[in-house]
């Protein structure tokens, strides 16, 4: 790894650490259904079926008694971490202050961003269900929207729409749809989104594509690409996707005997999430220019 430490030294431009562009926080933790403190290797989220209620067709008929259907889905979390060294021999010919704190800060934000890509892994990867978790399941091709050599348009997200509406989800679930620049740029330019006579209310804000036919659209720019190169957008409701948290961000300090007891700042979190309810989302290809 090439060594660029020496870049803050005294012959630098500005005496202060400016952060690199970077997402600063977690964008999509508070989409998903979340559980803490996972003491476990693998949990599992489980969900019941829908009952079906039998015609009573004569009198004193027997009870009709029916079978719940149990289904259920794995989480396998994963490790991550990550150090730095904050050498005297970089301070000490350094007239940077904080640096401490800019280095953490640098760290907590990766941290937070591992958090939307391990959501985004499991919303479009390979989910496991059964009773010992060892059954694959992919997304169904039901459940997408095909570029059409198209970016994302509103008849795209009407018929993404149309898909969990069709699978009877709640209506009152939270509905959120993850758009890279090039989609709300896309969005800007479509009339049923941008125009009133389609929509009440104001649907931009300054630029921002905000919310659409109940879908609150969050802005990320770590969408992955399908094997056609096409933006994998996603469209779901705050149940279809779990995240669980066997140790949230945790912060160390000290210092390394076997490196000139330089001060270490070390950084972990141990985090997964799978598809809970297929049904509830939908990937929508779109091509961009």
């Amino acid at each position: 790894m090439a060594d660029s430490q020496n870049q803050i030294h005294v012959k630098q431009f500005k005496d202060d650490i400016i952060q690199a562009v970077q997402q600063t926080n977690s964008r999509l933790d508070g989409t998903v259904r979340r559980k803490e403190a996972v003491k476990a290797e693998e949990f599992f989220f489980h969900k019941l079926g829908a009952f079906n209620l039998l015609e009573k067709s004569s009198r004193n008929a027997k009870t009709p008694f029916i079978d719940p259907v149990h289904t259920r889905r794995k989480m396998t979390t994963a490790s991550f971490h990550a150090a730095l060294f904050i050498d005297d021999f970089d301070t000490d010919k350094s007239i940077i202050s904080g640096l401490d704190s800019d280095y953490m800060n640098g760290l907590i934000n990766a941290a937070k961003r591992k958090k939307d890509d391990v959501i985004i892994d499991a919303a479009t990867g390979t989910a496991y269900e059964g009773k010992d978790g060892t059954t694959s399941s992919s997304l169904a091709s039901t459940q997408k929207i095909v570029h059409g050599s198209a970016g994302l348009t509103s008849t795209k997200l009407l018929n993404a729409l149309e898909i969990i509406k069709g699978n009877d989800v709640d209506p009152e679930e939270m509905l959120y749809c993850i758009i890279s620049a090039s989609q709300e740029n896309d969005l800007m330019q479509d009339e049923k989104i941008i125009n009133r006579d389609y929509s009440m209310g104001a649907v931009l804000d300054k630029g921002i594509v905000g919310k659409w036919n109940n879908i609150n659209f969050i802005r990320s720019e770590r969408l992955g690409l399908d094997t056609n190169s096409n933006r994998q957008v996603l469209l779901y409701t705050e149940n279809a996707l779990g995240f669980g948290m066997a140790r949230d961000i945790t912060m160390k300090v000290g210092e390394n005997a076997e490196r000139s007891f330089t001060k270490t700042l070390y950084l972990k979190l141990d985090v997964g999430a799978t598809r809970i309810e297929d049904e509830k989302i939908v990937e929508i290809a779109c091509t961009e220019s």
